[in-house]
């Protein structure tokens, strides 16, 4: 059994099972998203040095109000009406290709053992001992991940590198944080026909969705959080 770093959720682990779980495969090659990198050419820290200029608008979706619990939760069901939504404006719903930063320390999680601050002297040795073997499960389950993801095809782009990964559209509400059993968001993602685009970044919440104004209004008129179209030259403000 381990424990989520970031969500505190169990799980058992799946041998055999790719880092980012069973729905999505990882790309061979990084040709699938080399169009980005040449489309991007806004300024930096504008919609544009994230967005690809071909797109006939686009549409900033606001992350949900901060609160102490159920956040997270919010935020995966932003991505899955964004995924449901495009499903229906693509042609190629069943594959899609998916960017996550490589930098989100997925070989750095760590097991939390929680204590009471008063414990008699029999009850503190057995939790150093569990505490140790914690450590020594989390050094073996991360260097494990660690040479997964060596193996998985990367793009790069200027301050980005990313883990390429294909799959349906749907997909983008179940891919898993490595080595755990809770969701992890794609950075980027956009289906093969690119007919949109879907950005966020580890600098804010805010996603960005880009694609036909048909789409976009549909999109709009469904997302239960705000949402505001922008353009090319917005500035990528910091949300929360």
């Amino acid at each position: 059994m381990t424990r989520d770093p970031i969500h505190g959720h169990d799980r058992e682990a799946s041998p055999g099972e790719m880092p980012f779980g069973r729905f999505v495969f990882a790309a061979k090659e990084d040709a699938p998203a080399l169009w980005i990198d040449e489309e991007c050419q806004g300024a930096n820290g504008s919609v544009g040095s994230l967005v690809p200029d071909r797109f006939e608008g686009i549409l900033r979706v606001l992350p949900a109000a901060p609160k102490p619990t159920g956040w997270w939760a919010d935020y995966r069901s932003q991505f899955q009406t964004i995924a449901s939504i495009g499903e229906r404006y693509t042609t190629t719903p069943e594959r899609a290709w998916f960017a996550i930063w490589e930098g989100h320390g997925f070989d750095k999680g760590s097991t939390r053992i929680a204590s009471s601050t008063q414990l008699d002297e029999e009850s503190s040795l057995l939790l150093a001992a569990e505490r140790r073997m914690a450590t020594m499960q989390d050094g073996q389950r991360n260097a494990l991940i660690r040479v997964e993801l060596e193996d998985l095809q990367q793009f790069h782009r200027p301050n980005r590198a990313y883990y390429l990964l294909g799959g349906p559209v749907k997909s983008a509400t179940r891919l898993v944080f490595p080595g755990f059993n809770e969701w992890r968001n794609p950075d980027l993602f956009w289906p093969d026909d690119r007919a949109w685009f879907v950005a966020t970044d580890v600098d804010f919440w805010s996603i960005y969705v880009a694609g036909s104004r048909l789409f976009l209004s549909a999109l709009s008129s469904q997302m239960q959080t705000a949402n505001e179209w922008v353009t090319m030259d917005s500035p990528l403000d910091v949300d929360l």
